[in-house]
């Protein structure tokens, strides 16, 4: 995770320069472009294997309108549920402005249920050579309460938007 990819990563032309920039549910996306490398000359270092170029969509003048996604579902594993509600609106501002709002909301109960077996010690052996042996043991040892509480493990709550806004001057 530390060190440049081979492959660059960009968002509406901005570097992503790492791989877990990217790990959200992208929307809103217009169109996808993926060029072998290098591209260094066009796109700058870190694209010796080439580039992926995602450009989203970009506010239209004069219209009003909205697009929704609505998405429900259920992991069969462990009977968790998951939702997704994507939403965008264009909205003009007159004949020169519009602006467009992307808004994503993705909750997700998880794949995995903490069904581990309540109770358990735990002994760190940091004691060995401790003159007050029994002390530190009382120190270090302890109870999980909360371990195998059925809740669920994995899950998400992603709320992202995003505002762009498109002028246009005259007419080209």
């Amino acid at each position: 995770p530390g060190t440049s990819q081979p492959i660059g990563l960009f968002i509406d032309e901005v570097y992503m320069g790492r791989p877990s920039h990217i790990d959200n549910d992208l929307f809103g996306i217009e169109r996808v472009e993926v060029l072998r490398g290098p591209q260094g000359t066009l796109f700058g270092k870190n694209t010796t294997g080439g580039a992926v170029s995602f450009t989203t969509k970009k506010p239209v003048l004069g219209e009003f309108f909205g697009d929704v996604e609505v998405n429900f579902g259920q992991y069969a594993s462990n009977d968790s549920d998951f939702s997704k509600l994507k939403f965008a609106l264009n909205i003009p501002l007159g004949d020169t402005l519009a602006a467009r709002l992307a808004v994503i909301k993705d909750e997700s109960d998880g794949y995995y249920t903490n069904d581990k077996p309540m109770g358990g010690d735990f002994l760190s052996f940091g004691c060995i050579g401790v003159e007050d042996f029994a002390g530190c043991i009382d120190s270090v040892i302890s109870k999980y309460p909360t371990t195998g509480d059925g809740s669920d493990i994995g899950g998400k709550d992603v709320l992202a938007a995003k505002l762009k806004f498109r002028f246009q001057p005259n007419d080209f």
